[in-house]
């Protein structure tokens, strides 16, 4: 076997490489020099395993650089290799594995790997250890890290990568932009890098999967996840064993953004998840519920999870969503943490907490379709547990808790009229309606339901619409005027000739405003021209009439009602048998 102390092999005039004469990589007594612009295939370590990178050097198209097993490669400060367009192969073994290092220990001593354009099928890492790196961020890359992938659409970069380890980097260990890939990763570590594990674009997340071990725990084992619009394509968040820290994320057209069980995101100041074309799937377990969070526990630390037109059905299953309200969405009404702001918006939302927040734990546009909507609860919001149209308070029900908000109830927006036969279900806090509220279809409010207006707030049942609000003795339903207001104007009918029942519900607290169908006359209830029944139903404390009615009306029920602390009178105008 020959051992010459040094030898050379000119490849370019530029690229020093080569140690003759014998069989295997032993160390040589000098280290053989790599640097410059590759060419051909150029395989490192056939005889010497210790090689100086003194140059940044670049494996272009047409390139292939090989590293064999038991090479080492130590880089000088401020130096890098950049696969650009070209093919990579390093492959070594449990007993022989390959170092890419610096030759100053310290993190950031040198650039890293960078992958541009980098397409080739022979791209592999396996035990490679790349140690010190991510002093600087390539001009393609996403971030500075230990191994940089860049791309695109056109030409992505791809590469193998098992049992290797990405550590001390300044920056990151791994770093992928919208077009970096990783076909196979498995039994990697990622550990020790000052910024995170790895920064991903969100189209790019999913290369990250289990199995492999990402820091130890501490906060520079997250994934930081850049901003990001998706469009065709889908961002699966894997259970790593490390937190997700978060950018926006839009899905347009084809997107999809899935979160499996047991994922952990830790969403940045003033950022959200907006579907505004495409899907959000986060469907946990109770053994492995999924959590959306700030990456600070304070209210309205980012906006939340918007809903706009869905292409399918949004799911949320087994999440805690926190921290969030910080902004109105510019197509909401208000800020809320799960907004879904559009009529063909939906949304299934089951055993989910939605808590912590600036303003509305939800918000719901018109039509928007809660297709499934039970075992949720809503907690610690600023402004209250929901804010909806009245188009869509029927679907609040579904044993749904709301009552730990610094406001006790939901608020319903009166703008859209509720216009078909629905149920608003008895809720463990009030509705509270913010202005006159129109029933054109039929609406049927469950008996121990409690509505409270505002002082600017009626409730409307005009000429095609019907009220049936028949409570029980142990489960009456409450029209009420809202605690911070001293009155609201009543409940009024409008020619109305079907069958209103008012039957075991109370009315109180109404007649700040008299209808202009009532000739002045404020009153808790209003019959104008209009059929009811009011037996077994309570009026107190209105100002003016319990109730008043027209000519032309047909009220019934008034001898079997009560009556108490009404200004003027029980009743007025028509007779109210």
């Amino acid at each position: 076997m020959n051992h010459p102390a040094t030898c050379a092999l000119w490849l370019s005039t530029l690229l020093l490489i080569g140690c003759g004469g014998r069989d295997g990589a032993l160390t040589c007594s000098e280290p053989e020099v790599l640097e410059g612009r590759l060419t051909g295939n150029v395989v490192v370590g056939e005889r010497c395993s210790n090689w100086l990178v003194r140059g940044s050097v670049t494996v272009p198209e047409g390139a292939t650089l090989t590293l064999r097993p038991g090479v080492t490669l130590s880089f000088l400060d401020d130096t890098g290799l950049v696969v650009d367009g070209g093919a990579i192969h390093a492959v070594g073994t449990a007993e022989e594995p390959i170092l890419l290092t610096g030759t100053t220990r310290a993190p950031g001593a040198w650039a890293g790997v960078h992958l541009a354009r980098s397409n080739a099928t022979r791209n592999r890492f396996e035990h490679v250890r790349i140690e010190w790196a991510g002093g600087s961020k390539f001009s393609t890359a996403g971030a500075a890290a230990a191994l940089a992938l860049s791309g695109s659409a056109e030409n992505p970069s791809r590469i193998q990568i098992t049992d290797s380890e990405f550590s001390h980097s300044a920056g990151y260990g791994i770093s992928l932009d919208a077009w970096g890939e990783l076909p196979g990763f498995s039994r990697n570590r990622l550990a020790e890098n000052a910024l995170g594990s790895a920064h991903v674009h969100p189209a790019s997340v999913g290369g990250l999967t289990p199995g492999n071990a990402f820091g130890d725990g501490g906060t520079a084992s997250a994934i930081h996840v850049q901003d990001g619009t998706l469009t065709g394509r889908e961002a699966t968040f894997h259970e790593l064993g490390a937190p997700f820290v978060v950018g926006s994320i839009e899905l347009r057209t084809g997107a999809t953004l899935v979160l499996d069980p047991g994922v952990e995101l830790r969403m940045r100041a003033g950022k959200q998840l907006r579907a505004v074309e495409g899907v959000i799937r986060a469907v946990g377990t109770a053994e492995k519920g999924i959590s959306v969070r700030g990456e600070e526990a304070t209210p309205g630390y980012w906006v939340g999870i918007v809903i706009h037109a869905s292409e399918g059905e949004n799911a949320l299953a087994h999440v805690t969503i926190s921290d969030a309200g910080g902004a109105r969405d510019s197509w909401a009404l208000a800020a809320a943490t799960v907004a879904l702001t559009d009529d063909s918006a939906r949304l299934s939302l089951v055993d989910s907490t939605i808590r912590n927040g600036a303003s509305f734990g939800l918000y719901l546009d018109g039509n928007a379709a809660l297709t499934q909507f039970e075992r949720n609860t809503f907690s610690q919001h600023a402004l209250g547990a929901a804010y909806v149209q009245a188009r869509g308070a029927h679907q609040l029900g579904g044993d749904n808790a709301y009552a730990d908000n610094a406001r006790a109830f939901v608020w319903v927006d009166g703008s859209d009229a509720v216009n078909a036969d629905v149920t608003w279900a008895s809720l463990d806090v009030p509705y509270f309606v913010a202005s006159d509220l129109r029933v054109e279809g039929h609406l049927t409010v469950a008996p121990g339901a409690s509505l409270h207006f505002d002082a600017d707030a009626a409730l409307i049942v005009p000429n095609t619409g019907r009220l049936t609000a028949v409570g029980t003795a142990d489960a009456p339903i409450t029209f009420a005027r809202s605690p911070e207001v001293a009155a609201w104007k009543g409940l009024w009918l409008h020619a109305s000739k079907h069958d209103n029942r008012l039957e075991h519900a109370v009315v109180s607290g109404a007649g700040a405003a008299a209808s202009s169908w009532s000739s002045g006359n404020p009153a808790g209830l209003m019959v104008y021209q209009s059929k009811v029944n009011v037996a077994g139903a309570r009026f107190a404390d209105n100002t003016g009439y319990g109730v008043w009615v027209s000519t032309l009306s047909e009220a019934s029920g008034c001898s079997a009602a009560t009556f108490s602390g009404n200004t003027i009178a029980a009743t007025g105008g028509a007779p109210c048998p």
